[in-house]
């Protein structure tokens, strides 16, 4: 499916919305599984190329909880999750960030606490690995002009797919493309503002080796 449009989040919360595909869309509460049959409860593991991070939410169209928070590594204590009514999620805000070096010690478990009229249960979530390997020499970089073509090295894993997200240099979203093998794409977004700067993701997914994201990250200004 295509990257659904979303508003300005933190990016690990727009790649959220990207793995989950839909904005939550027909999840319940309660439900062991949300969007495009991510957990629920979901710790949702990604690497960027400053840090490898964990995403955690609860999804909970609504909501029907009255409170959600969540234990796990790299949390101290056990933090109240917020809930985004424009995702229909409870989130933890900012994910927990892991450092540069991959995680020692996995699997991971986050184990989170779920208030409803119902009373208070727990469920978890399992991370088990992290996709180590990202994508490499992005381009453009710097400056674009007319239509871009966006090109990349990609991993060393022949399922690996990819995905691009362009946004504005404050994150807004502007365009993306369905996942794909290819290494390459041609712009075909709306028109780019001549002296305005913008970032884009290739995001990788479904590799064989860990199914779990990671993230390429450029930037340019357009002319």
């Amino acid at each position: 499916m295509d990257v659904p449009r979303s508003r300005r989040l933190p990016r690990a919360r727009v790649l959220t919305a990207l793995l989950a595909v839909a904005l939550c869309t027909g999840c319940l509460s309660n439900d062991s599984t949300g969007p495009s049959g991510t957990p629920n409860p979901y710790a949702l593991p990604q690497h960027w190329p400053e840090a490898y991070i964990v995403d955690l939410g609860y999804w909970d169209v609504g909501p029907t909880a009255t409170s959600v928070h969540v234990s796990g590594p790299g949390i101290t204590g056990s933090p109240a999750l917020s809930y985004d009514a424009d995702i229909g999620a409870w989130l933890l805000d900012p994910p927990v960030s892991l450092g540069a070096a991959y995680p020692a010690g996995l699997p991971y478990t986050y184990t989170f606490t779920i208030a409803d009229a119902g009373g208070t249960r727990t469920a978890t979530d399992v991370v088990s690995c992290f996709q180590s390997q990202l994508p490499t020499n992005l381009s453009p970089a710097g400056t674009a002009s007319g239509t871009p073509t966006f090109s990349w090295t990609g991993i060393n894993d022949p399922r690996a797919e990819y995905r691009v997200q362009l946004n504005t240099s404050s994150l807004e979203y502007v365009w993306g493309t369905r996942s794909s093998f290819s290494t390459a794409v041609v712009y075909a977004g709306p028109a780019l503002t001549p002296g305005a700067s913008y970032t884009y993701w290739v995001i990788v997914e479904y590799a064989s080796s860990c199914g779990s994201a990671s993230v390429g990250r450029a930037t340019f200004t357009y002319q």
